[in-house]
């Protein structure tokens, strides 16, 4: 039998897919990794209001067949999607009551963590051994076995078959149109859960047939509160704030830069606008360096790097609009040589130097540029005096 789309519907869940309790039960913790991740997290700090509305739309069978969560990088986005699938896939005895958090210890967080369960499906991008990095995309083909496997019967009477895309802005119009054929169609009982940084990449056509739930950028407060769950050894780092403060509400990005020391780095790009608008050429190079070649385990710090030269520029952009240059963030207080650049500049001017360093260093990422040759503009750019 084929569905409209002319894929075959497979009425049966293979016996192979399922794994009894008493065999979770016996899986080593070796297995579950050691590194707190979305798959291995039960705790949410900061979305309060949007698990409650989720929680109220699971419990009255209101909950549509696919949702796309949205949000800057780093804020639980894809955290709020496994709760929400160890939720709905959950026997009630597994629940708490008034929240989507299931306890570590219970056998549904096992399965999933370790994807032993039968009715869990989650892609997200592949680790490329070549490159020795998290490729830039998730692929064609990982999208295609999405609709099978919503297709397929749930293991549990009156149960869930759930499938988590993440980084779902970075699949191509083909594997978009992909997922679209199950999102025209929805298999009864499924849960499709798309995770974006934003909407804008997607099809028009796959967002008018999803529930939107934007979620926005942690407080200060909020941001302190994950980084203290997740790295309680980083929480002790006298730059918590600094940290917490650059992030911007991503407490991901936080934990990234904690664990890379690109603050030192930062700090040094910092130091070298005390001569502005001339740049001490050495410590330029030595810095150009440090940035081309440098990385944290599969990490490359040039992602950190680009976020927050870009947040250092607009935050002298924002205060100088607000007229309070005095009013910068604490990692910027008293450094007068920026303070000079920005004050040397129109807002237009200020706006136009942003826009082309951005566009610099995140084109360099998307395209896997020369990062000497784009760092070496950049520092022109910055360095382009008042006319």
């Amino acid at each position: 039998m084929v569905d409209l789309f002319g894929a075959p519907i497979e009425d049966e869940t293979d016996e192979d897919d399922i794994v009894n309790d008493s065999e979770i039960a016996e899986l080593d913790d070796t297995l579950i990794p050691q590194e707190l991740t979305p798959q291995t997290n039960s705790e949410l700090t900061g979305h309060e209001l949007t698990e409650e509305r989720l929680l109220q739309l699971a419990n009255s069978s209101k909950l549509p067949h696919a949702l796309l969560i949205t949000g800057p990088k780093g804020i639980g986005k894809s955290t709020l999607s496994y709760r929400l699938a160890r939720y709905l896939l959950a026997n009630e005895s597994e629940k708490e009551s008034g929240t989507l958090r299931i306890s570590s210890e219970k056998p549904i967080f096992r399965k999933i963590a370790t994807g032993a369960h039968p009715d869990f499906w989650a892609v997200r991008p592949e680790f490329d051994e070549k490159r020795g990095a998290t490729k830039n995309s998730l692929s064609i083909q990982q999208i295609r076995e999405i609709p099978p496997f919503l297709r397929k019967t749930t293991s549990q009477k009156n149960g869930y078959r759930i499938a988590i895309v993440e980084s779902a802005d970075t699949m191509t119009n083909e594997a978009q149109n992909s997922l679209l054929k199950i999102l025209e169609e929805p298999p009864s009982n499924s849960v499709l859960i798309i995770v974006a940084e934003t909407k804008g990449s997607l099809l028009p056509t796959i967002i008018s047939r999803v529930m939107h739930i934007p979620l926005t950028p942690l407080s200060h407060e909020d941001t302190i509160a994950v980084i203290k769950n997740v790295n309680p050894e980083i929480a002790r780092n006298e730059d918590i704030n600094m940290l917490a403060e650059m992030s911007q509400g991503s407490a991901g990005l936080a934990l990234n830069m904690a664990e890379t020391n690109i603050l030192d780095i930062i700090k040094e790009l910092i130091a070298l606008f005390e001569k502005w608008p001339s740049f001490d050429t050495k410590h330029v190079h030595i810095l150009i360096e440090k940035m081309s070649v440098y990385k944290s385990g599969d990490r490359d710090i040039f992602v950190d790097f680009t976020e927050s030269l870009c947040w250092i520029l607009r935050s002298g952009i924002i205060a100088k609009g607000r007229g309070k240059l005095d009013d910068l963030p604490q990692i910027l207080e008293g450094k007068q040589g920026y303070k000079k650049f920005i004050q040397a500049h129109s807002m237009d001017k200020l706006t136009a130097i942003y826009d082309e360093v951005e566009e610099l260093l995140k084109r360099t990422i998307r395209q896997s540029l020369d990062k000497k040759n784009t760092l070496t503009q950049v520092f022109f750019v910055l360095q382009t005096r008042p006319v």
